[in-house]
C-alpha cells in the first residue's frame, strides 16, 4: 500500500509541474538534480544547514517536493529564492523543477543539517578526534531494480471447508461440527522446526469398529511455502481392538510430522494437521477430527554476514582489502546493500552497491577497500564501511548491519629510512655502508639504534645516531663490518638491517622504526680447506649442508708409498647458528703416529675445537671423520679410512706379528719384530708409534724405527723397522646421513672426477644444500 500510494502522489505532483513549468521568471530545466545521497542530507549547491534550507538556487522538487508532507500548492506554485521549508507548502515565483526532493524524507530546515536516511553532510558532518571533517562517500541511489517489479509471496487463504470450523472436542460429521469423541488424538508436542524436527501424535477409536479403519491426514496452512509434511498410513484392524483408550499399540496409532526447511526467514508459521477416517463401518465412515493445531519453528533469520581471510588493513600506498557479504537466509525479493565508506579520506569502496536474489542470496560477492593517501601524518586510522539494505522483502527492507571496520597505514608518521648502494659484504672488502635519515622534522631531538639480525658476525660503526631539528634531513652513514671475517665463512649469507629510535622527546617519534635492508655476506655455494697444520673455524647459518672429508695418506720412506687416505661424505642440518672446527690431516698432523715414515693423519669436522684424539670425552661433537694411511718402510702400508682401516705389512726374518688397521670400536693392533723390538697398539683419534721398543723376552741393543699407523676414528697400528702401519677408521656422526669408504676403493676427488684412494695431504668441502634467510624482527 505505501509503494501504491507513493506511485498515485507522484502521478498528481507530475502534473502539478506540468501545469506550472512555463509560469516561473528563473527556471533552468538543464541544471541537474542533486542525488539522493545528496538529497537525504540536505546538501545540494550548498549544504542544507543554516537559516534557510534546501540546496540553493533552486531547490529540489523530483519524486517528492521539497516542502513538507503536501505539495507547494498555494496561490503561487513552487518555490522562488527560498525553498519551501516547513510543514506549510513552498510559495514563490517558481516551483520546484529538479527530479528529485530537495531534502530527503523531511526537509533541511533549521540549524541543523539534512536529515534524511542518510547522515548530513552540510556544515557539521562528523569529525575526527582532531576535529578535521570526516566525509562520507556517496553511494548508488537506484533503488528501481529491487523495490519495483517484486513480487511477493502471496499468503494461501484456508479452504471454505465447514470442517475448518470445527473445534476442539468436536468432529465433523457430514460437514457438520458435532460434539463427537468417535476417535482421540494424543499429541506430545505441537510445534515442528524448519531444521526437520518432528511432532508426533498418537490416534486410537473409542470402541471396537466393526470393519478395518484407516485414516486419511493432510495439512492445511497459510503459508506460501510448504511448512510440514505428514506420514500418515495407520490402520486400526477390528479384530485386534482392545477396549481402553491407547491401551495397546493395535488400538492406537502413532502419526509423525516432520518440519520443513525454505531458508526465509518468515516467522514461526501455524499449520494444521486434519484427519479423516475411511472405513466400511458406518459409525466411524467419514469422521474428519477437529484442525489440530501446530507450530513450524523459523531457523532462519534475515541478516548479512561478511568475512575475510586476513586482518582489514588498506595503506596510504594504496594497499586494498578485500571481504565477502553473504545474506544470512533467503530472500522473497531482490536485495540491494549499498556500500560506502564512513571517511573517503582514509579508504574508497567498490562496488557502490550489491545486489542478492533469491537464486544467488548464499554466494558470497566480494567487496574491496583501496586506502587513500591524504598526506598527512596522521598515524593509522580506524574507519567503517557502512553496508544498508533495500528490498522489497519486509525482513530486509532497512535492515539494521554491522559496520566492517578496517584500518589505514599511514605512509606519513615519522619514520627512520635506511639505503645503501651496495648490499654485499664480500671477504676481500670486509665491510660496506649504509645511509640513514629520518622522514619528518622531529620536535626534539631523537637517538637512532641500528640493528643487525646477525650481531654476533657484524659489528655497525656507530651503532648509536642522533638526529635534531637541524640536521634530520641530512643522511648520516653507518659501516658494517665483519666482526671476525676470518672466522665467517657461511654458504648462506644474509643479513636483516633494521633501525629504531633509542630514545626521544618528540613524542612521533618514540617508537618510530625503519624499513628493512637484506644485505648478503659472502655467497659462498661451498668451502674449501686444506692442509695448513692448524684447525680452522668457521659459523654456518641455519640450513641443510654437505660435508665431505678426505684423509692424509701416510709418509713414505727407502722408495715406498705410505698408504692412501679414506674419504667420508655425509648430510647434516642445522638449526640455529652454529660453530663448526674443521682439522685436515696431514703427516702426521691429526693422529699420524710417529714413526721413520709417519702415518696419515685423519681429516674430521666437529661443533668442538681440537685435535680428534683430544675429543674422547666428546665424541657426539664430532660429524664426521676420514682416516689416515699407515706410514710405509720398504714394505707396503696399510690403507686409510672406510669401516675398518687396511692391513700393514712387515719384512725380514725377525718379524713375528702384522700390525691391523683401526675398527669403529678400537684401534689396531701393533705390529713385532723379534729384533728391532715392537711398535705402539692404534687408540681413538690416534695412530700407533712404529718407533721400535725393546722387547724384554730378547733384548736388542739396536732400536729402529718403521713405519706409524694411520689416525682416524680410531687410529691403525704401528710397526717399527722394515714395515708399514695399519690404516685408520673412518666414520659418520650422529645427525649425519651418509658413508665412508676405504681408501682401496674408488669415490670423489676433491679436484673433480674420481680417484682410488687420496693421496697426499687431507682435503676438507662444505656446500650449501639449502639456506634459511633469517628473519627480519
Amino acid at each position: 500500500m505505501d509503494h501504491l500510494r507513493r506511485l498515485l502522489f507522484l502521478s498528481a505532483l507530475a502534473s502539478v509541474v506540468a501545469l506550472s513549468s512555463g509560469c516561473g521568471n528563473d527556471s533552468d530545466s538543464s541544471k541537474p538534480s542533486p542525488s539522493e545521497e545528496q538529497v537525504s542530507s540536505g546538501s545540494g549547491d550548498e549544504p542544507g544547514t543554516g537559516d534557510e534550507p534546501g540546496t540553493g538556487d533552486e531547490p529540489g522538487t523530483g519524486d517528492e517536493p521539497g516542502t513538507g508532507d503536501e505539495p507547494g500548492t498555494g496561490d503561487e506554485p513552487g518555490t522562488g529564492d527560498e525553498p519551501g521549508t516547513g510543514d506549510e507548502p513552498g510559495t514563490g515565483d517558481e516551483p520546484g523543477t529538479g527530479d528529485e526532493p530537495g531534502t530527503g524524507d523531511e526537509p533541511g530546515t533549521g540549524d541543523e543539517p539534512g536529515t534524511g536516511d542518510e547522515p548530513g553532510t552540510g556544515t557539521e558532518p562528523a569529525s575526527k578526534d582532531d576535529g578535521k571533517p570526516v566525509p562520507e562517500e556517496e553511494v548508488a541511489t537506484d533503488d528501481s531494480d529491487v523495490l519495483e517489479g517484486a513480487t511477493l509471496p502471496v499468503p494461501t487463504p484456508l479452504p471454505d471447508d465447514p470442517c475448518m470450523k470445527c473445534t476442539n472436542k468436536q468432529e465433523c460429521i457430514n460437514n457438520e461440527c458435532v460434539n463427537s469423541t468417535r476417535h482421540n488424538v494424543s499429541v506430545s508436542k505441537a510445534f515442528t522446526d524448519e531444521n526437520g524436527n518432528t511432532a508426533v501424535f498418537n490416534v486410537s477409536l473409542t470402541k471396537k469398529p466393526t470393519a478395518d479403519v484407516t485414516f486419511n491426514c493432510w495439512i492445511v496452512s497459510e503459508s506460501p511455502y510448504p511448512e510440514a509434511k505428514i506420514d500418515c498410513s495407520p490402520i486400526i484392524e477390528a479384530g485386534d481392538w482392545i477396549e481402553g483408550q491407547f491401551s495397546s499399540a493395535t488400538s492406537n496409532k502413532q502419526i509423525v510430522v516432520t518440519g520443513l526447511p525454505d531458508d526465509i526467514d518468515d516467522g514461526d508459521q501455524k499449520y494444521y494437521v486434519m484427519l479423516k477416517t475411511v472405513t466400511e463401518d458406518p459409525y466411524f465412515s467419514n469422521v474428519v477430527h477437529s484442525p489440530m493445531e501446530f507450530t513450524n519453528r523459523n531457523v532462519n533469520y534475515a541478516g548479512v554476514s561478511w568475512h575475510a581471510d586476513e586482518t582489514l588493513l588498506t595503506g596510504e600506498d594504496g594497499r586494498t582489502a578485500s571481504y565477502t557479504l553473504v545474506l544470512n537466509s533467503k530472500p522473497v525479493a531482490p536485495v540491494k546493500l549499498k556500500l560506502r565508506s564512513s571517511d573517503i579520506t582514509e579508504g574508497s569502496v567498490e562496488p557502490k552497491s550489491l545486489i542478492f536474489t533469491p537464486d544467488n542470496w548464499n554466494k558470497p560477492q566480494s567487496v574491496t577497500v583501496t586506502g587513500i593517501d591524504d598526506d598527512i601524518a596522521d598515524k593509522s586510522t580506524n574507519y567503517a564501511i557502512h553496508t544498508s539494505s533495500v528490498s522489497a522483502d519486509p525482513a530486509y527492507k532497512s535492515l539494521e548491519i554491522k559496520d566492517v571496520w578496517l584500518t589505514n597505514l599511514d605512509n606519513d608518521s615519522p619514520s627512520i629510512t635506511i639505503s645503501s648502494k651496495d648490499n654485499k659484504l664480500t671477504p676481500k672488502s670486509n665491510e660496506t655502508s649504509v645511509s640513514v635519515v629520518l622522514s619528518t622534522k622531529p620536535s626534539a631531538s631523537v637517538n637512532v639504534m641500528i640493528e643487525p639480525s646477525l650481531d654476533s658476525i657484524v659489528t655497525t660503526e656507530p651503532s648509536t645516531l642522533s638526529f635534531d631539528v637541524n640536521n634530520w634531513n641530512v643522511p648520516q652513514t653507518v659501516k658494517i663490518v665483519y666482526a671476525h671475517p676470518e672466522n665467517v665463512q657461511s654458504a648462506i649469507t644474509s643479513l636483516a638491517l633494521s633501525a629504531m629510535t633509542e630514545s626521544s622527546e618528540d613524542i612521533d617519534y618514540l617508537y618510530a622504526v625503519s624499513n628493512n635492508v637484506m644485505m648478503d655476506l659472502y655467497a659462498y655455494e661451498k668451502l674449501d680447506f686444506e692442509y695448513t697444520g692448524k684447525e680452522a673455524h668457521i659459523q654456518l647459518l641455519p640450513g641443510e649442508y654437505n660435508l665431505q672429508v678426505w684423509g692424509s695418506q701416510g709418509a713414505g720412506s727407502l722408495n715406498m708409498t705410505g698408504g692412501y687416505g679414506g674419504y667420508s661424505y655425509g648430510k647434516v642440518e642445522f638449526k640455529e647458528l652454529t660453530d663448526v672446527y674443521i682439522n685436515v690431516g696431514g703427516t702426521p698432523y691429526n693422529g699420524g703416529g710417529p714413526a721413520q715414515a709417519h702415518g696419515g693423519g685423519a681429516t674430521h669436522i666437529a661443533t668442538v675445537s681440537g685435535l680428534l684424539a683430544t675429543l674422547s670425552e666428546q665424541r657426539d661433537n664430532v660429524l664426521i671423520v676420514a682416516g689416515g694411511g699407515g706410514g710405509a718402510e720398504r714394505v707396503v702400508a696399510g690403507y686409510g679410512g672406510g669401516e675398518a682401516g687396511g692391513i700393514g705389512d712387515v719384512c725380514g726374518d725377525q718379524a713375528t706379528k702384522v700390525p691391523t688397521g683401526a675398527s669403529q670400536t678400537e684401534g689396531g693392533e701393533r705390529g713385532e719384530n723379534d729384533w728391532y723390538g715392537v711398535g705402539e697398539n692404534g687408540s681413538f683419534g690416534q695412530g700407533g708409534n712404529g718407533t721400535g721398543q725393546e722387547m724384554s723376552a730378547n733384548p736388542k741393543p739396536h732400536i729402529d724405527a718403521g713405519g706409524g699407523g694411520g689416525g682416524g676414528w680410531y687410529g691403525g697400528g704401528g710397526i717399527p723397522y722394515c714395515g708399514g702401519g695399519g690404516g685408520g677408521s673412518g666414520h659418520i656422526g650422529t645427525g649425519v646421513t651418509g658413508e665412508t669408504i676405504a681408501g682401496n676403493q674408488q669415490f670423489e676427488s676433491p679436484t673433480g672426477g674420481t680417484e682410488t684412494g687420496h693421496a697426499g695431504t687431507g682435503y676438507a668441502r662444505i656446500s650449501i644444500i639449502e639456506r634459511e634467510v633469517p628473519q627480519i624482527n
